[in-house]
């Protein structure tokens, strides 16, 4: 078993979780979110029922609240008005020292346009405390430079060809592996090996026992992408 401390982001690190609906980048990015005191998640898809946060749809809302792990779930008026999506990011920015977490961040940012202050949280957060994490079902959609900041990327299932040629890119995988069954993924790190396929195994209550499973067939000694995995 390996500990998902292990491969978890450092505290002001950045992230990226991808993977079509359904792999599993969610509930392992919910995971490791656990690991951090102060969390803000920007939720457009409506989606995130993590237990242990207060959820808001209007920013205004949102920016008086003390709680340490939020959700913003921005009504649509909101969500649709550029101005109201920078001003959180604004808000995440000014405030410090928390994990910024998008679950789906091709919402906001496509191709080379992405809100500014979401930029100044991934380019100049460190100095401020911020970790920024991303979540995205269509990589090959996503900035690349959302990807190239990230020293840490999870790879889940993707199924279309240009996401797969996009994260081999990032990873160095090989584009077949990144078909995975549900819930296996890969970790890549900016510096040293890539690990796995590896898989997240909960204990009895979410949040409880942590770690993560070697599945049986070692396709990372196949394809020469890392050293072996102690069990």
């Amino acid at each position: 078993m390996l500990k998902l401390e292990e491969i978890a982001p450092g505290m002001t690190d950045r992230a990226a979780f991808v993977g079509q609906t359904g792999s599993g980048k969610t509930t392992l990015a919910q995971e490791v979110c656990r690991l951090r005191p102060w969390v803000v998640a920007f939720d457009p898809k409506g989606m995130l029922e993590w237990d242990g946060y207060e959820r808001h749809e209007r920013l205004a809302a949102l920016t008086k609240a003390k709680r340490p792990r939020l959700i913003y779930r921005p009504v649509y008026d909101e969500l649709a008005d550029e101005e109201t999506v920078d001003a959180f990011f604004e808000w995440v920015y000014e405030r410090r020292n928390c994990v910024l977490y998008v679950d789906e961040v091709y919402a906001i940012a496509q191709g080379d346009s992405y809100p500014w202050f979401f930029g100044a949280c991934l380019t100049r957060g460190r100095e401020r405390g911020i970790a920024v994490y991303i979540a995205s079902q269509r990589p090959s959609r996503v900035p690349q430079v959302m990807l190239s900041e990230s020293e840490h990327v999870y790879t889940f299932n993707l199924k279309l060809p240009q996401d797969r040629e996009r994260m081999a890119d990032v990873t160095g995988l090989d584009e077949t592996t990144l078909q995975l069954p549900k819930h296996e993924f890969w970790y890549a790190p900016q510096v040293g090996e890539v690990r796995g396929p590896l898989k997240l195994s909960l204990g009895k209550s979410s949040g409880s026992s942590v770690s993560l499973e070697i599945p049986g067939r070692s396709r990372a000694e196949d394809h020469h992408v890392g050293e072996a995995l102690r069990t």
